[in-house]
């Protein structure tokens, strides 16, 4: 087959350009560009003793400033974490005052000793199976069809 002629086959099928697809455009060099010179300086192919030294303090410099920069700031954490947490405990003591110096942290209900029942109380049923027409007698008193 020839590689430059179309096949008939897939000539027939329409080609549909997606509007998200976007074609390459020609890059817009500045007025003021300078191309580079054809003889460009090759670089250094050795590299001296000196050189690596410098790179290494420069390394060493950069290394042990992040290190303190990390410990200054872990220590600002670790002060303003305890002073939340101080804060918090103020806070508890204010709300609850004595609860956190004890050493009962569980609370228990206490059952409230009923002094006096209600009316209402008393009139409902014991049963327990209350049907619809004693829960609307309840709430607009005992009404009968004579």
């Amino acid at each position: 087959m020839d590689g430059h002629r179309s096949q008939p086959i897939l000539a027939q099928i329409p080609l549909i350009i997606s509007p998200f697809v976007q074609p390459p455009k020609a890059v817009t060099l500045p007025y003021n560009y300078t191309k580079l010179p054809a003889t460009v300086p090759a670089p250094p192919a050795t590299v001296t003793i000196q050189e690596v030294e410098a790179v290494a303090a420069n390394v060493k410099q950069i290394s042990d400033f992040i290190e303190t920069s990390r410990a200054e700031l872990h220590n600002e954490y670790t002060q303003w974490r305890e002073g939340v947490d101080r804060r918090e405990v103020e806070e508890k003591r204010r709300i609850a005052p004595g609860y956190l110096d004890t050493g009962n942290r569980l609370l228990q209900p206490v059952r409230k000793t009923d002094t006096g029942s209600s009316s209402n109380d008393s009139a409902a049923p014991t049963n327990g199976t209350a049907s619809p027409v004693n829960d609307i007698d309840k709430v607009f008193g005992k009404v009968s069809l004579s």
